[in-house]
């Protein structure tokens, strides 16, 4: 129970300096950098920094969060539709059909492009699992939720280290997807090419750091 307790607090404790930092820091606010996201990397640099000083952190500390998404996860999609009026299919088509064809076409590519480096390049000359080829389209298309509820699956074909590769392919995903995303729109705007110009100082303060007020939060059921 009380390795239980403490592997809890440790978490609450990253995830409130990620927010508290999200919060503060303009850079990680600009960069819509999620709260979740700073707390797991300021985790992850706390425990190689601990470990490169000869005083990793105790067990107990984390003990059960490599157990963990596979079971949040199942929350997360239970929750999708709370309080939302599901609409009628010719609407939902409409709106969600070019999201659906353009998810097809990134995801078979990924596939594509993953499977084919292992068949072609890394497996024949550096040995690697077949099932590395399946790590872009898990971690970038589908990200931590895919890769959380697959990891089961990584491990029933006998490559548990599928789940850490897939994590870290969405991390390093949605990092890029984030730092160059925001590189990009600067520059455009900069360049003229972007046709309706909003400075980041225009934004509401609720849709940088991240916290909706009280009297402006929506509904929920």
């Amino acid at each position: 129970m009380d390795t239980i307790i403490i592997s809890f607090v440790g978490l609450c404790l990253l995830l409130g300096t990620g927010h508290f930092l999200r919060m503060r820091v303009r850079l990680l606010q600009r960069l819509y950098l999620p709260s979740c996201v700073i707390a797991g990397l300021l985790g992850l640099l706390i425990i190689q920094i601990s470990k490169g000083f000869g005083a990793p952190l105790p067990e107990a500390w984390m003990s059960g969060w490599d157990s963990l998404p596979s079971f949040l996860i199942n929350v997360v999609f239970a929750c999708l539709f709370l309080g939302v009026a599901l609409p009628k299919i010719s609407t939902l088509w409409k709106r969600a059909g070019p999201q659906l064809a353009y998810g097809q076409v990134v995801a078979w590519g990924q596939y594509v492009v993953g499977v084919g480096l292992v068949l072609v390049l890394l497996g024949p000359l550096f040995g690697v699992n077949d099932m590395f080829g399946g790590i872009v389209p898990v971690g970038f298309e589908g990200g931590h939720g895919t890769t959380a509820g697959l990891a089961e699956t990584f491990d029933e074909e006998g490559w548990a280290a599928g789940k850490d590769f897939a994590l870290a392919s969405a991390t390093f995903g949605i990092l890029g997807a984030v730092i160059v995303g925001m590189a990009l729109v600067n520059w455009a705007q900069r360049k003229g090419y972007v046709v309706r110009r909003r400075s980041p100082e225009d934004f509401p303060e609720d849709d940088t750091i991240g916290v909706i007020p009280v009297d402006r939060r929506p509904e929920a059921g």
